[in-house]
């Protein structure tokens, strides 16, 4: 399969995926299944944050940090936003102040 192969599939692979939500809108899931749902983005932040701190580099300190104030954050207001921002915001001000 050659690249433009490749990047035709995925583009209509996206095109399905995008349109299910369309042709799906009205279908009521079971139970058991919107309880899986409801836990898609907190997997998915906790797999870039894996990935994140797996990749090695210099700037595990402030990760780390961050990590911690937005968790703190997060844990106190149960608000991801809340854990999102803050924990930018933290390792923001580490990366501003030079460490790496």
């Amino acid at each position: 399969m050659t690249i433009v192969e490749t990047i035709l599939a995925l583009a209509l692979v996206m095109l399905i995926l995008r349109l299910s939500g369309f042709v799906l809108a009205g279908v009521t899931l079971p139970g058991e299944i919107e309880a899986v749902i409801r836990f898609v983005p907190v997997a998915t932040l906790a797999a870039l944050i894996v990935t994140s701190f797996s990749s090695g580099g210099n700037a595990a300190g402030p990760r780390l940090i961050a990590l911690l104030v937005g968790g703190v954050a997060g844990w106190r207001t149960r608000k991801v936003w809340v854990c999102l921002v803050t924990g930018l915001a933290s390792y923001g001000l580490l990366a501003a102040i030079g460490w790496h």
